[in-house]
């Protein structure tokens, strides 16, 4: 019996213990022996912690240096795919990770959104950008590069705008003389070649980028958007212009049976086809006559009579000499390679009318003019104030009225130079007298809606003959814009504001001057954003920007972590304004959320804690009981078994970290984690087993599980809470 009780012993045990008749006791030269095997448990414990310790750091700096490495060395940044409503960016990095693209209307006080990667995190990166605004400009930045572009979305039909054709882009000077005219999309007429550089690399983050086979994208290949260069139409519709894009190859068997498919809402059409189609064109030959016989010439006159409401205006094609004639109210041109005079085109289009304008030499030529007599525009007029010329520009606008009477554009005039006195000259009395006669003259104009809204708009805050109306929207339209990123500048604004608001304190607009202020201070500092809510309310209590000034101090406090008093704030908010409720409500609850998962984060790391002051008083009192015999190599055994494990299972959802440092991370940490509580709950059990008297086998079993557990919950409640707390949303905290 006494033999069979030591034969379930490990070989130390037996060693330490002696059976005499019925009894089994502990041999007193071992006394130390226990101490002595928790002193070399505790060394291989220390040592265990030290080297996981060592990998995840190593594993931190690598995936955490690697992948702010390779995003800062991302490059070749593309937009695609623009739309009214939508655009798509595409870059490519050296490692693989899940994009991410900020993004905000330029010039405005809108909160700025984030779009990320739906697809698998790789080298090559497409972000979709939604919900935009038609004809608006948006500036975006790509992770943490710190590179920000800009693009502009389609125009809605009737709206003005402007592209750029190019012969070819083998020249360092083409990006520099294209970025100059502003154009909102850019036509190449010949191919780069694969051993060609890029020379539009600098252009393609800004504009669209299209040649014969569609999108010109290095990238596009790479992307989500390759379907858009294999099913390219042969046309972009682009406002209220259809152009297409004839190439000589494909059509060498179906040239005389070949038809444009028409666009029912195009206002304007226009052609870019390649030089073969013209295949007798030489130095010295007359041009009009080769036009005039050849089979596309025959097609575009066939679609314009077919057409009469959107007919080709031009046609336009790289050759090798230079040309523009007009054949049956077609006009073509050519632009010739590496002439410096006729290299880049710039395509002005309105409502009715089309315009060429070389930028080499400056000439410009009318490829579609208005139906009424006039062969001028208000064109003219509007490129004046893109430019900055305001004066210039109204001064034209109103020649334009009075040389064209009952022309179809005068409405717009009229909109256009109350536009440029309200919004860039802040001359708020001076654009009432435009907006009303829009409205006198022209109530059944489309824009006449638009010019009632901003007349009841500058009646309502015209005390005091306009002056703190137009001091404050000069504020907020320009010096706000120009000076965001200057926080000298942006000081010296703020305290202006203030000293309005104190001036103009009587007036109408002053609580929209106050309530701006507090807006701007909740972003850089919430003190400031509190005291000026706080003014507002006692100034003007009655005002509605007043009264949802409380949840506005709430919503500041939120931002810069201040949940209890956030909490308190949204609390009075639906006691001083019921009507948000609702709101209040959520923020509540977000508040107490976030309460909640601070003080977990700090029971946790209290929890941790005191487990480690006992493990080490313990190992050092020299109590008995723990773990036999050193285990270590199957402890690395398991650590690493269970790391591949981890591994495995995070990358069948990889799609729902954001990047490959979030994956390891996570990785290691439930690897660590389990591996932790294993190991406490053995040391544990063996303890509770060492003591006089031991303690009964099940509540020692039940007790090393409940404080395994809390080891391993505690560190990953803390690895989660550091990493993505995020991801706490999974089980509802």
């Amino acid at each position: 019996m006494n033999g069979q009780a030591l034969a379930g012993l490990y070989p130390a045990q037996k060693q330490c213990l002696t059976a005499t008749g019925t009894n089994i006791s502990l041999r007193p030269d071992c006394a130390n022996g226990h101490k002595d095997q928790i002193f070399q448990t505790f060394s291989m414990m220390q040592r265990l912690i030290k080297m996981k310790v060592l990998i995840i750091l190593l594993a931190w700096l690598y995936t955490g240096c690697s992948d702010d490495k390779h995003r800062g060395k991302a490059d070749h940044f593309e937009v695609l795919n623009i739309g009214l409503h939508h655009a798509s960016i595409v870059w490519r990095s050296q490692a693989p990770y899940k994009g991410r693209v900020d993004y905000v209307l330029s010039g405005s006080e809108e909160m700025q959104l984030s779009a990320r990667q739906t697809t698998r995190a790789s080298r090559f990166h497409h972000v979709r950008l939604m919900g935009l605004k038609p004809s608006s400009s948006y500036t975006y930045s790509i992770d943490k590069t710190g590179k920000r572009f800009r693009f502009k979305t389609k125009p809605t039909p009737g709206t003005a705008f402007s592209f750029t054709i190019i012969a070819n882009a083998v020249s360092k000077k083409i990006p520099g003389l294209i970025m100059a005219q502003a154009p909102e999309f850019v036509v190449c007429l010949q191919w780069r070649q694969p051993d060609e550089a890029d020379y539009l690399k600098s252009v393609r983050p800004y504009l669209p980028v299209f040649n014969f086979t569609g999108p010109d994208s290095i990238l596009l290949e790479k992307t989500l958007d390759a379907p858009l260069k294999s099913n390219f139409p042969g046309y972009i519709d682009w406002g209220g212009l259809r152009l297409y894009f004839i190439n000589r190859a494909p059509l060498q068997a179906q040239a005389p049976d070949y038809s444009l498919p028409a666009r029912p809402s195009a206002h304007l059409a226009g052609v870019i086809f390649t030089g073969g189609v013209f295949n007798e064109l030489a130095p010295g030959r007359p041009v009009k006559p080769i036009i005039v016989k050849s089979w596309l010439h025959e097609r575009l006159i066939r679609f314009n009579k077919a057409n009469p409401s959107a007919k080709i205006a031009f046609a336009a094609v790289a050759a090798n000499i230079a040309f523009e004639t007009n054949a049956d109210d077609i006009t073509y041109l050519a632009i010739v390679p590496g002439k410096e005079q006729s290299e880049v085109v710039r395509i002005d289009v309105d409502v009715e009318t089309m315009t060429a304008v070389f930028t080499g030499d400056g000439r410009e030529i009318s490829l579609k003019q208005a139906p009424l007599a006039a062969k001028r525009t208000c064109e003219q007029c509007r490129r004046l104030a893109d430019q900055g010329a305001y004066e210039k520009s109204i001064a034209a606008y109103v020649a334009f009225i009075e040389n064209n009477k009952g022309h179809f554009q005068i409405d717009d005039a009229y909109f256009a130079i109350a536009g440029i006195l309200d919004e860039k000259l802040f001359r708020p009395k001076k654009a009432l007298n435009w907006y009303t006669r829009l409205v006198k003259e022209y109530p059944a104009s489309t824009l006449a809606q638009f010019a009632k809204q901003r007349i009841d708009y500058l009646l309502a805050y015209s005390d005091f003959d306009y002056q703190p109306l137009a001091a404050f929207e000069q504020i907020k339209k320009r010096d706000y814009p120009r000076y965001k990123n200057n926080p000298g500048q942006m000081r010296q604004l703020f305290k202006k504001t203030e000293i309005m608001v104190q001036t103009y304190s009587q007036s109408r607009i002053a609580p929209q001057m106050q309530a701006w202020l507090a807006n701007q201070y909740a972003d850089s500092d919430v003190n400031k954003a509190i005291d000026a809510f706080t003014y507002l309310r006692q100034k003007w209590p009655d005002h509605p920007r007043a009264q949802k000034a409380m949840f506005d101090i709430g919503e500041a406090l939120y931002r810069d972590g201040q949940f209890k008093k956030a909490l308190d704030a949204y609390k009075q908010a639906i006691e001083h304004w019921p009507q948000i409720k609702e709101a209040g409500s959520a923020q509540i609850q977000r508040c107490r959320r976030n309460l909640t998962r601070i003080s977990l984060m700090k029971i946790s790391a209290v929890l941790l804690l005191l487990l480690g002051l006992f493990f080490f008083v313990t190992a050092w009192g020299g109590k008995k009981g723990i773990i036999q015999r050193p285990m270590r190599l199957r402890i690395i055994i398991a650590i690493i078994t269970l790391t591949v494990l981890y591994f495995f299972g995070a990358w069948l959802i990889h799609e729902q970290f954001a990047s490959t440092r979030e994956l390891v991370q996570i990785v290691l940490l439930f690897s660590c984690s389990a591996t932790a509580g294993v190991m406490t709950s053995l040391y544990v059990c063996n303890l509770l087993r060492a003591l006089k008297p031991p303690w009964p086998w099940l509540p020692g079993i039940l007790a090393g599980c409940a404080s395994g557990i809390g080891v391993m919950g505690a560190m990953v409640y803390l690895g989660i809470y550091f990493i993505n707390i995020h991801f706490l949303t999974v089980v509802n905290l």
